[in-house]
């Protein structure tokens, strides 16, 4: 029988690493996924008040005529 590569010891360390690195991971695609979420809103609001704008701006051009 081989001998094993790794202790008990040491596994409970890189198990306890790894899933620090997981939970670490998800926190950020959180942050990710929420300041994406954010950009969209934005833009959005910024479609809406161009749009207005540009109504706006059709409206005067056709009663100045």
């Amino acid at each position: 029988m081989s001998n094993p590569s790794f202790t008990d010891a040491e596994w409970r360390r890189l198990l306890a690493r790894l899933r620090k690195q997981k939970r670490l991971l998800q926190k950020r695609a959180g942050d990710f996924i929420t300041r994406d979420y954010k950009e969209v809103a934005e833009l959005e609001e910024l479609e809406r008040r161009e749009a207005k704008e540009s109504e706006r701006l059709e409206k005067e051009r056709t009663t100045s005529k």
